[in-house]
């Protein structure tokens, strides 16, 4: 039995939104804070796959940052691209094949592995030294939320009902 998903448009666009712009500010601020012995350093989304870029590890370093950042950006800009203009009730081109690719890219983002990872790295460095997260942590949980909440409220059915509503109508 199909499930209905009450304005799962407006919802998801919304969660996308936020998502969108968490996903933006998620390298802006460091992740985790490192003392040890007097020293401090700040690790960023990118400090990993920086380090990792510069041996013989840059695929390695791609793939963390492709399901890490842009993944999970390119979701949410892509089901902005799409609910938007079926909330507005415009065509803007392209929605079908942006649906597919965000539906696709979707798939890789990997912000739950990538979190739990930042609590495990929390966990052991506190051994050593101070660890602290940082506001980049929490803006990344917050993306996580947000994936999350518009991977559930969207009813795919629904979307792609609309385009092809709007699609047709467009031609005519």
């Amino acid at each position: 039995m199909l499930e209905h998903k009450p304005a799962t448009i407006d919802r998801t666009l919304s969660f996308a939104l936020a998502g969108l712009l968490f996903a933006l500010f998620a390298n802006a601020f460091p992740v985790l804070t490192f003392t040890f012995q007097g020293s401090q350093a700040s690790n960023y989304l990118t400090t990993g796959p920086d380090s990792l870029m510069h041996g013989i590890y840059w695929p390695v370093a791609l793939l963390i940052l492709w399901t890490s950042l842009f993944a999970p950006a390119f979701k949410m800009a892509g089901l902005v691209y799409v609910l938007l203009p079926l909330k507005c009730g415009f065509a803007a081109p392209g929605l079908r094949p942006v649906f597919k690719l965000c539906r696709k890219v979707g798939k890789w983002g990997l912000i739950e592995v990538y979190a739990a990872a930042i609590l495990v790295a929390i966990t052991k460095l506190d051994q050593m030294g101070h660890a602290s997260l940082d506001t980049g942590a929490w803006v990344l949980f917050a993306l996580f939320v947000c994936s999350l909440a518009a991977t559930w409220s969207l009813d795919e059915d629904r979307v792609w009902n609309e385009i092809s509503g709007q699609t047709s109508g467009a031609r005519a």
